[in-house]
């Protein structure tokens, strides 16, 4: 197995374990999952800690089909609608606790 990337674990290492990680941008999942792998110690199936947002329904069908328990995805299409309207209430209009 390869080691994930410093910016994903400096990113995963940010969850502060009230607002989710947010990946803009997420394709098909692959630091969502590195990121779940890494938080899996933390991860409540009943609270969202990583919202994974793309502006392509099947990269976040991809996402889905990994179903990771924590992971929620969101369409956004940059600058367009971003943030979505949802994500306010994803985030409790605190903001995340860090963004990739």
């Amino acid at each position: 197995m390869s080691e994930p990337s410093p910016l994903v674990k400096f990113w995963v290492q940010s969850f502060d374990g009230i607002h989710p990680l947010l990946d803009v941008g997420c394709a098909y999942g692959r630091n969502v999952q590195t990121a779940h792998n890494l938080l899996k110690e933390k991860i409540d199936s009943n609270k969202t800690i990583i919202l994974a947002c793309d502006c392509n329904e099947g990269h976040l069908a991809a996402v889905n089909g990994l179903c990771l328990p924590g992971v929620e995805t969101l369409f956004a299409r940059l600058p367009d609608n971003f943030p979505p309207q949802s994500l306010g209430n994803k985030i409790n209009n605190d903001g995340a606790s860090g963004i990739l």
